[in-house]
């Protein structure tokens, strides 16, 4: 049975006969790794669309120094806007909300799981669960396992 404990460290659980914290629960360790690999995915992502506008810029700069509008100092500065454009494009992107739903739906699609992580996450904020819900906890955190 899922019950919350009153007690001073925070919210506590029960399933099955086991206690313990929230945070000792298999899925919430998962979810964490899954959002940190979505993070660095997303900085990746933000930095190579960042990198075709900072292209776009060399170019123009080229262009410009081509037609000695400016000098070859200039051409450093577009140099060093390109390279600060692509640093605040993955920076923008890495910082992006990354809710613990579309965590646990990323790995339920890439692992093949059919919701199991995602149901057990939403499980896991109920405050009395039925024995329906505590068996799909059970059986997300044997999943994790292989996660």
């Amino acid at each position: 049975m899922l019950v919350r404990l009153p007690d001073n460290l925070g919210a506590r659980v029960e399933v099955l006969g086991l206690s313990g914290h929230i945070n000792d629960v298999p899925l919430v360790p998962l979810i964490a790794r899954v959002r940190r690999r979505l993070r660095w995915q997303a900085a990746f992502e933000g930095g190579a669309r960042a990198g075709v506008l900072a292209a776009a810029a060399m170019l123009v700069g080229i262009y410009l120094l081509r037609l000695h509008l400016i000098a070859r100092r200039g051409l450093v500065g577009f140099a060093l806007a390109a390279v600060a454009l692509v640093v605040a494009g993955a920076v923008a992107w890495a910082m992006r909300r990354i809710p613990n739903d579309r965590a646990a739906a990323v790995a339920d699609s890439s692992h093949g799981l059919h919701d199991r992580l995602r149901s057990a996450l939403a499980f896991l904020g109920e405050r009395e669960p039925s024995a329906f819900m505590q068996a799909a906890i059970a059986d997300a955190e044997r999943a994790a396992g292989a996660v």
